[in-house]
C-alpha cells in the first residue's frame, strides 16, 4: 500500500512537472509569436516610411523637372522675341535713316533751286551739290 501511495505520488509528480514543462513551452511559443509578429509590424511600418519618402523624393525631383523645363521654355521665348524686337529697331532704323536721307535730299534740291532762281553762279553752288548724306 505504501508502495502504491509512493508511485502514485510519483506518478502525480510526474504529471506536474509534464503539465510545468507543457505550459512553459506553451508561453514561450506564445512569446516567440508576439515577438515575431511585432518585427513584421516594425519591418511593415519601415517599408511603409521608405515607400513614402521615395515617393516624396520623386514626386520633388518630378516638380524640379518639370520647374527647370518651364523656365528653359521661357527663356528661349524670350530670346526669341529679343531677337525679333532687335531685328525690327535695325529695320525701323534703317527706314528711319532713309525717311532722313530722303528728307535731307529733298532740302539740298529746293536750296540748290532757290539759289539758281537767285542768280548764284554754278561755281558756288559746285560744294552743295556735291554733298552726300549717309
Amino acid at each position: 500500500e505504501r508502495l502504491r501511495a509512493m508511485h502514485a505520488q510519483l506518478a502525480e509528480a510526474r504529471e506536474a512537472q509534464r503539465e510545468e514543462k507543457e505550459r512553459r513551452m506553451i508561453e514561450a511559443t506564445l512569446l516567440d509569436k508576439e515577438e515575431f509578429d511585432y518585427t513584421l509590424a516594425v519591418q511593415a511600418e519601415q517599408e511603409a516610411r521608405d515607400r513614402a519618402a521615395a515617393e516624396a523624393k520623386k514626386s520633388a525631383q518630378t516638380a524640379y523637372k518639370e520647374e527647370l523645363q518651364a523656365q528653359i521654355v521661357m527663356n528661349a521665348v524670350a530670346r526669341k522675341e529679343n531677337r525679333l524686337q532687335f531685328l525690327n529697331e535695325g529695320r525701323s532704323s534703317v527706314a528711319d535713316a532713309l525717311h532722313e536721307k530722303a528728307k535731307l535730299e529733298h532740302i539740298k534740291q529746293r536750296k540748290l533751286a532757290e539759289l539758281r532762281d537767285a542768280g548764284v553762279t554754278g561755281k558756288y553752288l559746285v560744294d552743295l551739290e556735291k554733298k552726300t548724306f549717309t
